[in-house]
């Protein structure tokens, strides 16, 4: 037969035609000479390609929870296997029936389960054909199988799992129906490892002025977290369902405090070294210098020394005055401010002549503790 470019000198069934890729990477062999489709009869590989897709659709409609490369090997290790002459190349050639195989043999997603020492429920997929009954069963007492443990066609079950508290157990889940069988792999392992956590104090702040504080938690374990324990000690007893966010009352104490966090997990695994976070406790207000001044007709220059915070120091000044001599309000709540610079004294300009005007400064600490000020009343000159 010539084909142009080449001719076979004989032809034959499951014979390599002479302008057929050939090639070792060649995955599947597939008929290409002489096909009769839509009353034409053509010869290519572009009448080989569409025997496979064929072939894949076919396969896929009765095994739709098969992955491509399973799809794939079915064609391969199903095929009828043809040697090109020209370069002693062996490959399948696509058998449609064979990779069928039968249409109720069983496939599972997943093949196997690694379940952690918690336990839990887990969800597997059925493949098979419409009309095919498949059947679970379990031999160990650990694992149980749900309500659906059996069906026809394509389906699902539910492998339920207990709690493992020390080893390693392995099961099998066996599917069997009127084709061939298929086997779920369940693995679990117990759980050793106490849960891993942090603890933050009022968003990690420094200083705190209150005793009651919020405390920010975070916790994981592979069996589930079930308790906490909170202590400003170096032990703990008093133990609590585990919560993200928990507020605290700190030692009414100046001054830095720490909290510890245990953490233990449903199995019983308890952290041995807590988890901590400390904050600083300035629930007192500064302690204010001496405030001194000087005038002259229409400015007065205020000048003080440093006030004093042991706990969390002098973080700012404020300086406020009014004319009169009504002092402003504790605290320096109210009366005009006066800019404030580091270098402990500020001027105020454009005063009266030969009138009188009342100051308070105050400190503020690192808390946020406000002093209720020094004060002083000083009169402009003529």
């Amino acid at each position: 037969m010539g084909w142009g470019a080449c001719s076979d000198a004989t032809t034959a069934a499951d014979k390599v035609v002479c302008f057929s890729n050939s090639a070792s990477f060649l995955k599947v062999l597939a008929p290409g000479v002489f096909i009769n489709a839509a009353g034409i009869t053509m010869s290519g590989t572009s009448q080989a390609t569409p025997h496979v897709a064929g072939a894949i659709a076919v396969l896929r409609s009765l095994y739709p929870l098969e992955t491509v490369t399973q799809i794939e090997q079915r064609l391969v290790t199903k095929g009828t296997l043809v040697t090109d002459t020209r370069n002693n190349v062996t490959k399948p050639r696509i058998d449609i029936m064979s990779a069928l195989g039968n249409p109720c043999d069983l496939t599972l997603s997943p093949t196997s389960l690694t379940i952690g020492p918690a336990g839990g429920t887990y969800s597997v997929s059925v493949g098979t054909g419409s009309g095919c009954s498949w059947t679970v069963s379990n031999q160990v007492d650990w694992l149980s199988v749900g309500e659906t443990a059996s069906g026809t066609g394509p389906g699902s079950f539910v492998v339920q799992a207990s709690i493992l508290s020390d080893g390693t157990r392995s099961a099998v889940v066996s599917l069997t129906g009127s084709g061939a069988g298929a086997n779920v792999n369940v693995k679990q392992t117990a759980d050793a490892t106490a849960p891993a956590g942090t603890v933050s104090i009022n968003s990690n702040a420094l200083y705190t002025r209150s005793t009651s504080v919020t405390l920010s938690l975070t916790a994981s374990d592979e069996s589930g977290v079930d308790a906490m324990c909170l202590s400003q000690s170096s032990t703990c007893s008093a133990w609590g369902p585990f919560q993200a966010t928990k507020s605290f009352n700190l030692a009414n104490t100046q001054g830095v405090q720490t909290v510890n966090v245990w953490y233990r997990d449903i199995l019983g695994n308890t952290t041995q070294a807590p988890v901590s976070d400390q904050i600083t406790l300035d629930s007192l207000a500064p302690t204010m210098g001496s405030l001194t001044g000087t005038s002259t007709s229409t400015s007065v220059t205020v000048k003080w020394t440093s006030a004093n915070d042991a706990t969390s120091g002098i973080a700012s000044y404020k300086l406020v005055y009014r004319r009169g001599t009504t002092l402003p309000s504790a605290g320096c709540t109210n009366g005009t401010i006066v800019p404030v610079t580091t270098s402990f004294q500020a001027t105020v300009s454009g005063l009266s002549r030969r009138t009188t005007y009342s100051f308070r400064l105050c400190a503020v600490d690192g808390a946020g503790n406000t002093s209720s000020g020094a004060t002083l009343r000083i009169s402009t000159t003529r």
